[in-house]
């Protein structure tokens, strides 16, 4: 079969999002499947086996799934990297470091990294009414919200510093 997401799949250790990233299929590579597990596969890709959910995969090439309104949960102003290179740890979403844009009564730009499959370190420096912000948080991810797959609970602790100009 083929990776039909135009974004990639992540290959993962079990079958459901918790579970860790052992690498990521590239759209249209193709994996051979070894067996079906309910809603998921579990593949062989470049001698590595794991798991990527059915409907990410399609029994012909160039073919874009229909399930694929995903951006791997985690917004898509995000930049995503592989969790398996240079032994980095891949969040549930499949990137280990992103740098995003933050709107609304702070806007600013966002610095997120993975220390574990569920749990983050982010760090934001934004402007409001005149001054200058400064936040970092640590976050923990838990996939699976409102009963939706690709919807995280976030939670954590954090601190906020700000200066006025």
């Amino acid at each position: 079969m083929y990776d039909s997401s135009t974004v990639g799949a992540n290959l993962r250790n079990g079958t459901g999002t918790e579970h860790s990233v052992v690498s990521t299929v590239g759209y249209n590579e193709q994996v051979r499947v070894v067996s079906n597990e309910g809603s998921w596969k579990r593949v062989e890709y470049r001698g590595k086996t794991g798991y990527i959910s059915s409907s990410l995969l399609s029994e012909n090439q160039g073919r874009t799934s229909q399930n694929n309104s995903s951006n791997y949960g985690r917004g898509s102003t995000s930049s995503r990297t592989s969790g398996n290179s240079k032994g980095g740890v891949a969040g549930a979403s499949g990137y280990t470091t992103a740098i995003g844009l933050r709107g609304g009564f702070t806007s600013g730009v966002s610095l997120k990294h993975f220390t574990s499959s569920r749990g983050a370190l982010e760090l934001v420096v934004g402007s409001r009414w005149h001054g200058v912000s400064l936040s970092g948080m640590y976050q923990m991810h838990q996939s699976g919200a409102l009963g939706v797959p690709e919807l995280s609970w976030v939670y954590g602790l954090g601190a906020k510093g700000r200066s006025l100009r």
